[in-house]
């Protein structure tokens, strides 16, 4: 996006339901976003999680960024394995924590409990990549509306691919303002 994008932003605050408190920055895409994050919590030994089977990004970004990926495996029924997600997180205190709801490649919405334990016990940002949203029946929008202290470290990510303006190339990602205007500088 280029500059000048202050009525796109203001529309998508309201068709998102934009939480008090925070902002939004807009991306090329969910995959500038995600690169923008991996250059932005770059420091040494730092490392990215994700769940697996999960989106191939979260993993190629570390990489090229230089920065460690540990991926969890799901349960055999595709839903968090969140003992193994405590523990992989006690033991490598990632700087990002990447959720993908619904999950991609998999299609299944995370139990909310579930989801609320992994944020619970991360150390750094959790991204809740809402990219198939327009497919699911909840958003992790209104946690972060009615507990925004439980979800200070949350950032909620989405692509207007799957609005059907996959041509259009615009993300964007959504946390507290003091967060997003920092990401923003870095973009």
């Amino acid at each position: 996006p280029a500059e000048g994008t202050t009525r796109l932003k203001e529309a998508l605050c309201r068709q998102a339901g934009l939480p008090e408190g925070c902002g939004m920055v807009l991306g090329n895409g969910s995959d500038e976003l995600i690169t923008l994050l991996s250059m932005v919590c770059d420091r040494p030994g730092a490392t990215v999680m994700a769940p697996l089977p999960g989106f191939v990004m979260y993993q190629l970004s570390a990489f090229y960024q230089g920065l460690r990926f540990e991926g969890v495996p799901l349960t055999p029924d595709f839903q968090l394995d969140v003992p193994a997600m405590r523990e992989a997180m006690r033991l490598h205190q990632p700087a990002i924590v990447y959720l993908a709801y619904p999950n991609n490649p998999t299609g299944n919405l995370f139990r909310a409990e579930d989801v609320q334990a992994v944020i619970d016990a991360a150390p750094g940002f959790v991204v809740m990549d809402e990219a198939y949203q327009p497919f699911a029946s909840r958003s992790w929008i209104t946690r972060m509306k009615a507990d925004p202290a439980r979800n200070a470290h949350v950032l909620l990510m989405r692509t207007l691919s799957k609005f059907g303006l996959a041509g259009a190339r615009l993300g964007y990602l959504i946390g507290p303002s003091a967060i997003v205007n920092e990401l923003d500088k870095v973009r």
